[in-house]
């Protein structure tokens, strides 16, 4: 049995719930810049490249975080290009419900749209479904 600690993600509960109580963009708005490096990449800073390096071990034990983070199987090197599609495609996908709920209800609607979509809808689903596939303890009814 794998043990690991985890705890139900909470960026994207802490984005929604600062643009409800303080902001006036939608989430579709402050996304797009985060989804062009997230699609594009940018050159790794030293930060990055020494995370990557310091946890390589850990990295390695699941396949999908070593294909991220240690590209070609080895740490990412400062000035490396950088980029995550699936990061992209997640709040590319947060950006589309929000945009659509926006649409049709407002600006409150597209917000809590896009954060079912995340913990309730697709991705959350996608979520417990890799956490109980490698072990982990994590299941839908944590991420709602």
């Amino acid at each position: 049995m794998v043990c690991c600690g985890t705890v139900v993600p909470a960026a994207p509960d802490a984005w929604i719930t600062a643009l409800r109580l303080y902001g006036t963009l939608s989430l579709a708005e402050l996304a797009g810049p985060a989804i062009r490096l997230a699609r594009e990449g940018f050159p790794a800073h030293a930060s990055l490249a020494g995370l990557s390096a310091r946890y390589a071990r850990y990295l390695r034990r699941y396949a999908e975080n070593a294909r991220i983070w240690l590209p070609g199987g080895d740490p990412i090197r400062e000035g490396q290009h950088f980029v995550q599609p699936d990061l992209a495609a997640t709040l590319q996908f947060l950006a589309d419900e929000d945009r659509a709920a926006s649409a049709r209800g407002g600006r409150e609607a597209g917000l809590m749209a896009a954060r079912a979509a995340f913990y309730t809808g697709d991705i959350g689903q996608a979520i417990a479904r890799h956490m109980q596939a490698e072990g982990g303890w994590l299941d839908e009814m944590d991420m709602a």
